[in-house]
């Protein structure tokens, strides 16, 4: 989820590139088009460009996806979660990025008084 100090502040765009699999350039864009800091009602997109090696521009694909939902903040999440059966439920602040030789990732939950960037992204991992 994300929030902080710009959250309902309309609007603001991220932008990444990659490189698939198959060599194709990805550029997505994520906009938040509206935001209403009363009700917590935001709409998100999702858009995708995909260039191939023997394209010059590539194909686009604008708002492919479009969200329109509650922003939710982080205890008003954890306590539905909480309400919903799940018995630890835990907030992450990076994916982290210490992989063993098996794969595993290692990474820490936020704890109790550690701050967040005034903007900010985290997971939220449930479970039983």
């Amino acid at each position: 989820m994300y929030g902080g100090r710009s959250a309902f502040t309309s609007p603001a765009a991220t932008r990444r590139v990659f490189k698939a699999p198959g060599g194709e350039r990805v550029e997505y864009t994520w906009r938040q088009v509206e935001a209403d800091p009363v009700s917590g009602l935001v709409t998100d997109t999702l858009s995708f460009r995909v260039t191939r090696r023997s394209q010059s521009r590539g194909e686009a694909h604008r708002d492919a996806f479009v969200y329109r939902w509650r922003l939710w903040s982080i205890p008003e999440l954890t306590d539905a979660m909480h309400e919903a059966g799940f018995d630890q439920v835990e907030v992450y602040d990076t994916l982290g990025d210490a992989i063993d030789g098996d794969g595993r990732l290692y990474v820490r939950p936020i704890g109790p008084g550690e701050g967040l960037d005034e903007d900010w992204v985290v997971y939220i991992a449930a479970r039983n």
